[in-house]
């Protein structure tokens, strides 16, 4: 299992931050080795927080884009919330 941090899912999902293509290969190949992904609720909030923040990007997410990214359950994917109840994570739009 894999372990995705705030600033990596930044990167997946802002078509506008430097390592997004490699964030998003990164995924592709890990998901093509059968690889699962993990990340937190924290996680999760910190997302929401920095990609809808205008002094970071220069085309931030409104908060239901963002809000919509984070939503859980949507299509299977490999990706996994840590808490108690496992539930899929939503990566359907990418910005």
């Amino acid at each position: 299992m894999i372990g995705i941090d705030t600033s990596f899912l930044i990167a997946l999902v802002a078509a506008e931050h430097e390592l997004h293509e490699q964030a998003g290969a990164m995924v592709s190949e890990a998901v093509g080795r059968g690889e699962e992904m993990a990340l937190t609720p924290a996680v999760v909030a910190e997302f929401i927080h920095a990609v809808t923040d205008p002094r970071r990007f220069s085309k931030p997410l409104t908060m239901a884009d963002a809000l919509s990214d984070a939503q859980f359950g949507g299509q299977p994917s490999r990706c996994v919330v840590c808490k108690r109840h496992h539930r899929p994570w939503n990566f359907t739009s990418s910005g």
